[in-house]
């Protein structure tokens, strides 16, 4: 039976100098379960002649088929399962790959083929018992021998079945003996139906084999038959994978990424320095950006803070027709009877008239200059006051003008000494003595915050018995919440323009105003943030230029792994999952190092920083972007490299 057929196949070589035909109209047939050698001086074309036997590379003319395969018609992928399903190579120098042990390197054919973990080890534990290795599997290539490796390497080559062995230089590179158990375990393979082409240029080497194939400047000079075929090669040989795996060759998509996932930690772990030096520009970047967005948004939610309350009552009423209007300060329009209309108004939830007053506090021999404060009730709140002790005002007192008063907790430092009880006790509120129902803390408060002195009285109380004045200096007048600011704004202009019979005031919109402040601070949260990505954006170059390097320093991995049946796909998604991996690792690391300089920053600083989930998300998915974006040059270009060029890299 012919397995494979090459017909006026030519390789030429085309550079700055010219072309070179490294192969010439080669016409040949090897049948099923010969054991062949190629001999030839170097140069003479032997080397390229094996790796278009093997699918590593391509006939510039001419058609090759092999078991009836035209693999000028097949595709990368097709060509990649041609290889891991028909072929097993054995290599001068081995080519194991360094960081796996000897069990792992000869799984990696079955690896690339979709068999599963479980069947591919067994298999490999009984490939090298019968080379003689059952007790070397977990050694790697640095600790084997130059037989035993080259015996890891026949292991590998059986892995998927090896219909085809092809053999560079098996022996080159090991002693008589060694050299001699090598042939022998060929020789043993070829009984058992395996197809054997040996390259070499030892005529001892050749003459073990039954036929010899010469070459000289590219070209068949020689072909030289020792037996006659069809005495001791079978008709119908077993061909692609063996029975005993074919049937198991079916993984997920899922474990397909898994498998990718394992490879790319191998390689990770067998360059650990260079690795960590790579997730370090991440780890900084990702850091950077965490800790500054969340001191922004600290910054951004105590500025919000100050002003929310303030803006949730959220039309204010001035007098004078306009801001900026000269004759404001004569103006006498907003009253107690305007109090009363909007309190009554539906759409109104709360009004909260103001009348403010510089005046000394006394309480016995203490003294201090105060702020005070006309409100309604409740009106503390609005400045981030919060009731400690005693009680608020009520309607009655309102009502009735009643002499009480509401003090701060600086207030009470200044005027009582330390443990007495200030509820109940008379204050005299520059010449109104009042008594104190209350005592409010103004930590919430920023602009109750600093050396001011501030009490409150019932608005009515602080106009007509304190100031002597029936007329505020503005109403702040929470709508309901359904109710849109402007469509209030409109409602209460209409109603005190009734009342008034001329517009004699005008409206300050928070809403409006909060908004735009809300905005301003994101836009700066963002602009900080946005300079904090510029060490992420350096740490992603950092990581192209690294995995750049690692495809340079791995051509001749990949040349292996292409060579055993690796798809392109398959070099893509492994440099792929080792920058997204890497990405990842020092996201993480970069998330948990922000958190921590977040804390300290709360601890020994007045800001607060912020760390929001949404942050990390956004964080975590920026790695994972990162990865994919500058390793897929990467990635591309190790998908891209040519297999038979690679593994003439050393």
């Amino acid at each position: 039976m012919i397995l494979m057929q090459l017909e006026n196949i030519t390789k030429s070589y085309h550079s700055d100098a010219g072309s070179v035909h490294a192969l010439r109209n080669i016409n040949l047939k090897i049948h099923a379960g010969e054991m062949i050698a190629i001999v030839g001086t170097s140069g003479s074309g032997k080397s390229t002649l094996m790796n278009i036997l093997g699918c590593i590379d391509r006939p510039s003319t001419g058609t090759y088929t092999v078991a009836n395969y035209n693999s000028q018609t097949l595709n990368d992928d097709e060509i990649s399962k041609l290889r891991r399903e028909y072929f097993g190579f054995i290599f001068q120098s081995y080519h194991l790959l360094p960081n796996l042990n000897a069990i792992t390197n000869v799984e990696l054919p079955a690896f690339y083929a979709g068999i599963e973990e479980n069947i591919r080890n067994q298999r490999a534990h009984e490939l090298l018992k019968r080379m003689g290795l059952a007790e070397r599997g977990n050694h790697f290539p640095s600790q084997l021998s130059g037989g035993q490796q080259q015996r890891v390497s026949i292991a590998r080559a059986l892995m998927n079945g090896g219909t085809i062995i092809l053999a560079d230089e098996p022996t080159g590179a090991l002693d008589s003996h060694s050299g001699h158990e090598v042939l022998e375990m060929l020789r043993r393979l070829q009984q058992k139906g395996h197809t054997i082409i040996i390259i070499t240029h030892d005529n001892n080497v050749a003459e073990s084999t039954d036929r010899i194939i010469q070459l000289r400047d590219g070209e068949i000079i020689l072909d030289t038959k020792k037996v006659l075929l069809n005495n001791n090669h079978p008709d119908s040989p077993q061909l692609g994978l063996s029975p005993d795996i074919k049937k198991k060759a079916s993984l997920s998509l899922n474990e397909h990424l898994l498998n990718a996932t394992k490879t790319a930690l191998h390689a990770l772990k067998a360059n650990t320095l260079r690795s960590l030096l790579t997730v370090l520009g991440i780890v900084i970047g990702i850091a950077s950006v965490v800790s500054i967005v969340a001191v922004g948004q600290g910054m951004r939610d105590s500025v919000l803070k100050s002003f929310r309350d303030i803006a949730n009552l959220s039309l204010i009423i001035y007098p004078g027709s306009e801001a900026g209007d000269d004759k404001a300060g004569s103006i006498q329009s907003l009253v107690i009877s305007d109090i009363d209309a909007l309190a009554q108004h539906p759409y109104v939830e709360y009004v909260a008239p103001q009348v403010e007053s510089g005046e000394r506090l006394r309480y016995g021999r203490n003294d201090a200059a105060g702020q005070v404060t006309g409100i309604n009730v409740g009106g503390f709140k609005k400045d981030g006051g919060l009731l400690v002790d005693g009680r608020d005002f009520n309607q009655n007192d309102i009502k009735d003008k009643a002499q009480v008063v509401l003090i701060s907790d600086l207030a009470y430092r200044k005027l009582f000494l330390p443990g007495k009880k200030p509820i109940g006790e008379f204050v005299l509120v520059g010449r109104l003595p009042c008594r104190v129902i209350g005592v409010v803390s103004n930590q919430g408060s920023a602009s109750m915050r600093g050396e001011t002195v501030n009490v409150w009285l019932p608005y009515s109380t602080a106009a007509l018995r304190l100031i002597g004045k029936p007329y505020f200096n503005s109403i702040a007048v929470r709508t309901r919440k359904d109710i849109a600011s402007a469509q209030g704004e409109k409602i209460i202009t209409s109603l005190l323009e009734k009342k008034h019979g001329v517009k004699d005031f005008y409206i300050y919109n928070n809403h409006q105003a909060f908004a735009s402040l809300d905005s301003t601070t994101f836009t700066l949260t963002i602009g900080l943030g946005s300079v904090a990505a510029i060490s992420l954006l350096v740490g992603g170059i950092g990581v192209m230029n690294i995995m750049l390097v690692s495809v340079s320093e791995r051509i001749r991995e990949i040349g292996i792994r292409r060579a055993i049946g690796a798809r392109k796909q398959d070099i893509l998604t492994q440099f792929l999952v080792e920058s997204i991996f890497l990405c990842i690792v020092g996201g993480l690391i970069g998330i948990g190092l922000g958190a921590v300089a977040c804390k300290g920053i709360s601890l020994f600083s007045s800001i607060q920083a912020s760390l929001s989930l949404i942050s990390i998300i956004v964080a975590f998915t920026t790695c994972i972007v990162i990865g994919i974006s500058f390793g897929v040059i990467p990635a591309r270009r190790a998908a891209q490299l040519d297999p038979s060029l690679a593994l003439s890299r050393e």
